[in-house]
């Protein structure tokens, strides 16, 4: 692969921009610099065609999208290198398998070096150095030139500018809180009521202006500037501030924030002006294109000083940000240099406000955890090494957390049992949500997901925004700089979850019967699999729930219970409930019951619960399956394969006759299937159903099977008796 042999540097923090050599190129049309826009964020990965297609069209794609995508990367390819032959392949954009590659280094994209340099300043801030963060961040805020990808159409453009938007907020407030720990007071002042102007709702801006404020000796200001967020909350969202702007302005009110002298500017910074110049320059040919720090101007008793926002007069707004977006100009006026005090006193950078609606207390949605849990143990410490490692990396995005496995496996329990052991990480508390991914009334939709959400944070039905982009930014808003823990049960589709993953440092725990691919892929979600219970620990389970007088002297006989209920926790808890409440019934008895496999799933059920039975939650997993997925299933059940023990095993090519001799279009439904639990992967290319489920499946065939043969026969007149009528076998008259 050859090296390419001229830097390109590419602005995405404004208007899409790139040069090349030096010289700025013409990119094109919106849609191909939306192609470009998305290689350049995903620069260094392979990009598919497919996911090109849904980031510039969704699900509104034409026929032609794939032959626009082809002609948009020949486009940008001849822009970028105009002297390449055109069998000759790309040194910049590259083809990949199904996809292509931007292949540039990490520095020649200027998104990538804010992320970068905003994490540094992150790490600075934990590490106690708010000098250095300080800087950081303002070398990070010097890198934007303009809302981010702004003109670039598609779904993608479209998150990735909140996304961007909201980590360019948040470097904001955390260069606002250098300001005030290094002592430059009148320049917080200026650059918090700026970004107020553009982010009213954010708690923590508000938190730094009345700081900055108080400890300028402008009380009056600071209770005037509580006053106008106190309104401006309960008029746009319904709610009061949280704790920690009310436990401020309780200080002001006591004149104790007042008393703190301000700290001195450390000697570091008073021979040089602090602010760097954020005009967007071309870049040099060689070298990186963005300063390792912007440059700083001489000093003088009066400095220039550039913030991200330009001053907008500071008032409660009447329009929710998220509708009426403001622009976000590179520069701002002067600001005086602050005076040196006498004797410096640290200030800690503000943790950002807790938005509790409840007077200050956590939120705690989480669901009691079962009253009897067994096992697990592996899992669970995969699952709090996951956890804890993506929480201690994850400071802008939430880390996920998803946990798959079939129906009745206790996807639900394993995830409540994770999720309050870990509430004490989570001090400003837990949301829970159920998805309803296999309701028998259809999953519930990201828009009224958030509904749920908003209204836990405290937002008056009233109030909710009327559309999903709304609702999204509202919720992000809400969350931003709160350390929550979410549960989102019984998922469905990754596009259902997307608009529900809160910013850092809040946390993600998604449960689901579909092996969730695309939020793996994309959001780099970490998985656990749960697979039934081992054959110990499911007879353990069963005396737990039973309780060991029962069972006792009847060892063997609960194993063999076990081994019949799948060994699934549903089945195990169906089981022993039906011992509970019979108390004449020996584990024996029940054994003899569940024996016949023909008729084991109708005594795994509750009569009038439908949530308590087996062949209901199988059903729900088979009715998620698309049309060819189902047929193969029928058509596995109707043969028995993979039904005869560990050596029983089902590949692509036992699958192709089911899949009109296609062995691709065999193996993506045999992964269809095993995505939701009705085949296990026992290896490389080969499945298994375990035994509930090769129940199932042949139930379902015979049921297929059953119309079909009744109008066959009964189309077939015979004569018995002298008498002309219709055959009607047994096996029908028992349907």
């Amino acid at each position: 692969m050859p090296e390419p042999t001229h830097r390109l540097a590419l602005h995405l923090l404004g208007p899409l921009r790139i040069w090349r050599a030096g010289r700025e190129l013409t990119v094109g049309p919106p849609k191909q610099r939306a192609v470009l826009a998305l290689l350049a964020g995903r620069r260094g990965t392979a990009v598919s065609r497919a996911q090109i297609v849904d980031a510039l069209w969704g699900t509104d794609a034409p026929a032609s999208a794939a032959n626009a995508v082809h002609t948009y990367v020949a486009a940008l390819r001849r822009t970028l290198e105009p002297d390449r032959g055109s069998r000759e392949s790309g040194a910049f954009i590259v083809s990949r398998a199904g996809g292509y590659e931007l292949r540039v280094p990490a520095d020649a994209v200027d998104s990538s070096v804010f992320v970068r340099r905003y994490e540094e300043a992150r790490q600075l801030v934990a590490s106690g150095d708010a000098p250095a963060a300080y800087e950081r961040f303002e070398s990070a805020l010097g890198l934007w030139h303009g809302e981010a990808l702004s003109g670039i159409p598609g779904p993608y453009a479209a998150l990735e500018r909140t996304r961007l938007r909201e980590m360019r907020f948040a470097a904001t407030e955390g260069w606002i809180a250098g300001l005030i720990a290094t002592g430059h007071l009148d320049a917080a002042i200026v650059a918090s009521s700026e970004a107020i102007a553009q982010e009213p709702l954010r708690e923590r801006l508000r938190h730094l202006h009345m700081l900055a404020l108080s400890r300028c000796g402008r009380q009056a200001h600071a209770i005037q500037a509580y006053d106008e967020a106190r309104t401006l909350l309960r008029e746009e969202l319904g709610i009061d501030p949280g704790r920690e702007l009310r436990e401020l302005y309780e200080r002001i009110l006591a004149g104790e924030a007042a008393a703190e002298s301000p700290p001195a500017t450390p000697a570091a910074h008073r021979a040089e002006s602090p602010w760097p110049s954020v005009t967007p320059r071309p870049p040099s040919p060689s070298g990186s294109p963005w300063p390792a720090r912007p440059p700083r101007p001489a000093a003088s008793p009066r400095t220039t000083r550039s913030a991200p926002f330009r001053t907008y007069a500071l008032r409660p707004s009447t329009h929710h940000p998220a509708h009426h977006p403001a622009p976000l100009p590179a520069t701002r006026p002067e600001a005086p240099a602050p005076a040196p005090a006498p004797a410096p006193a640290p200030i800690p950078v503000p943790r950002a406000s807790s938005l509790s609606p409840h007077a200050g207390h956590s939120l705690h949605q989480l669901p009691a955890t079962a009253r009897v849990f067994i096992g697990r143990e592996p899992e669970l410490q995969q699952a709090r090494q996951k956890l804890g490692q993506g929480t201690a990396r994850c400071r802008s995005t939430a880390p996920i957390l998803t946990v798959d496995g079939p129906a009745g496996v206790g996807k639900t329990a394993f995830a409540l049992e994770l999720a309050h052991e870990h509430t004490d990480l989570f001090p400003d508390g837990q949301l829970y949500v159920d998805l309803r991914g296999t309701g028998d009334g259809g999953a519930r939709s990201a828009f009224d997901a958030l509904a749920r959400l908003l209204q836990g944070l405290g937002v008056e039905h009233g109030r909710l925004p009327h559309d999903l982009e709304g609702r999204v930014t509202l919720y992000r808003t809400l969350m931003h700089g709160r350390r929550m823990l979410l549960l989102l049960d019984d998922a469905a589709e990754a596009d259902q979850l997307r608009p529900l993953v809160p910013p850092g440092p809040s946390a993600v725990i998604v449960t689901s019967r579909r092996l969730q691919r695309g939020l793996v892929a994309r959001e780099g979600a970490q998985r656990i699999g749960l697979r039934p219970l081992d054959r110990q620990t499911a007879a353990d389970l069963f005396v737990a729930l039973l309780g060991p007088e029962r069972c006792a002297g009847h060892r063997p006989t609960v194993e063999r219970l076990a081994e019949y209920c799948g060994r699934l926790p549903l089945g195990i808890r169906i089981a022993a409930g039906t011992m509970a409440v019979n108390p004449h019934l020996s584990p024996r008895e029940l054994a003899e019951r569940y024996e016949d496999p023909w008729t084991r799933l109708d005594h795994l059920s509750v009569e009038g619960d439908g949530e308590a039975s087996v062949r209901h939650a199988l059903e729900a997993s088979y009715l998620s399956l698309s049309p060819e997925a189902a047929r193969l299933f029928r058509a596995l059940g109707r043969s028995g394969a993979g039904t005869g023990g560990p050596a029983d095993t089902i590949g692509p090519a036992d699958a192709t006759a089911f899949a009109e001799g296609d062995p691709a279009a065999a193996r993506r439904r045999l992964d269809a299937l095993a995505d939701v639990g009705l085949l296990e992967r026992s290896g490389s290319d080969a499945y298994r159903f375990d035994e509930l489920v090769g129940i199932y499946a042949s139930e379902r065939a015979a049921a297929a099977d059953r119309p079909t043969a009744r109008s066959t026969l009964m189309m077939t007149p015979i004569h018995d008796d002298g008498f002309p009528g219709c055959c009607l076998p047994d096996a029908l008259a028992r349907s």
